[in-house]
C-alpha cells in the first residue's frame, strides 16, 4: 500500500494538524442542520481548555459525544449530507487543478495533515479495484463512528467534484460495528457498507485514477506546491512543540517530569530531544519553567 500517515515520525515530531478545513466544513454542515456547532463543541470539553491544548485533540471528545448531544444517531452522515464541498484552501485547489485523479489523490495523501489532523490515509491498487484508506486516529481513543460516517460521504462528494461526478464508491468499510439500521447508509452512500473491518476505506474502479481533469492547471499547481511544503514542515514543528508543552503541563506536579521520561513518551532518545530543543534555543528545564509560568498565569486551569 502506498501509505502516507500522520502518526509521529521516526524523528519524534508530531504531525497532528489543527484540521481547519475539515473542521470548517463540519461546522458549516451543523449550521445547515440547525445546530450551533460551537456550542456542541464546547459542551464536549468539560473543565475547559488546558493552557496548551492542541485543537486537534478536542476532536475525539467532540465526535464521541455529538450523537447524544444532538439527539441524532446518524449525525455524522447527516452533517456530510448538508455539506457543500468547495475549494476552501490551497490543498483542495491543488487537487482540483491536478492533471489526473491519481495525481489529485497523491496531493491529498501528501498534505492530508494540513486538511485534518490524525489522518493515516493510504492508497492500495489491486487490479481493477483501488482502495483509499481514510483512518483517523487519536491517542487513547478507538475508531469514532460519527466522524468516520461523516468523512466517507464527505470525501465522496469532494472526489466527485474533482472528477466531474465520475467518482462513486463501489464499497465502503468502517472499523466500528454495525449500528443496526441500514436505510440511511443506502440513502446517503448508495450501498450497504461493511462494518467491523480493519480500516475505514472507500473503494472505486482503478480506471478512475487515470481520468484526466477538466480543470488541470500545471502552472497553478507548481506555484502552490512550494508554500504548501513549507506549511507542512512548519506544522510538524509547531505541533510537536505544542505536544511537548502539553505533556510537560500534565506532569508538572509529577515525579515523572524529567527529560528521559518525556523523550520516551515521544519515542525519542534523550540526546535527540535535547538536541531538538537546543536547535531552538532552549532546553528541558527552560521548557518546564515556561509551561509553569503559563499555567500560573492562566486562571481556572488544572
Amino acid at each position: 500500500m502506498e501509505h502516507h500517515d500522520a502518526s509521529p515520525r521516526t524523528d519524534g515530531r508530531a504531525s497532528l494538524a489543527p484540521n481547519r478545513t475539515m473542521r470548517r466544513l463540519v461546522m458549516e454542515g451543523l449550521g445547515r442542520l440547525g445546530y450551533d456547532g460551537a456550542r456542541l463543541a464546547n459542551e464536549t470539553l468539560p473543565g475547559g481548555h488546558p493552557a496548551y491544548c492542541d485543537p486537534h485533540l478536542e476532536a475525539p471528545l467532540f465526535w464521541s459525544g455529538i450523537a447524544e448531544r444532538s439527539g441524532d444517531d446518524f449525525i455524522g452522515l447527516h452533517i456530510a449530507e448538508a455539506v457543500r464541498p468547495r475549494l476552501l484552501d490551497d490543498v483542495l485547489l491543488v487537487m482540483y487543478a491536478s492533471d489526473t485523479f491519481e495525481q489529485a489523490l497523491g496531493h491529498f495523501l501528501r498534505f492530508q495533515r494540513l486538511l485534518s489532523g490524525g489522518f493515516r490515509a493510504g492508497l492500495e491498487r489491486r487490479g481493477d479495484t483501488s482502495r483509499l484508506v481514510i483512518d483517523i486516529e487519536y491517542p487513547g481513543f478507538g475508531p469514532l463512528r460519527q466522524q468516520a460516517e461523516c468523512l466517507a460521504p464527505l470525501l465522496g462528494k469532494l472526489f466527485a467534484l474533482l472528477t466531474d461526478d465520475a467518482f462513486a464508491p463501489t464499497a465502503v468499510a468502517f472499523r466500528h460495528g454495525a449500528p443496526g439500521r441500514a436505510g440511511e447508509y443506502r440513502r446517503l452512500l448508495g450501498l450497504d457498507p461493511a462494518f467491523g473491518r480493519p480500516h475505514d476505506s472507500l473503494s472505486f474502479p482503478s480506471t478512475l485514477l487515470a481520468r484526466p481533469s477538466l480543470n488541470a492547471n500545471p502552472e497553478l499547481v507548481a506555484r502552490l506546491l512550494p508554500p504548501l511544503e513549507s506549511d507542512l514542515e512548519g506544522l510538524e514543528e509547531q505541533q510537536f512543540l505544542l505536544r511537548l508543552r502539553h505533556w510537560v503541563e500534565a506532569h508538572l506536579d509529577s515525579d515523572e517530569l524529567c527529560l528521559s521520561r518525556c523523550a520516551r513518551a515521544f519515542g525519542l532518545k534523550q540526546i535527540e530531544l535535547r538536541r531538538w530543543l537546543a536547535e531552538r534555543g532552549t532546553d528541558f528545564p527552560a521548557l518546564c519553567d515556561e509551561v509553569r509560568v503559563r499555567r500560573d498565569r492562566t486562571p481556572g486551569q488544572t
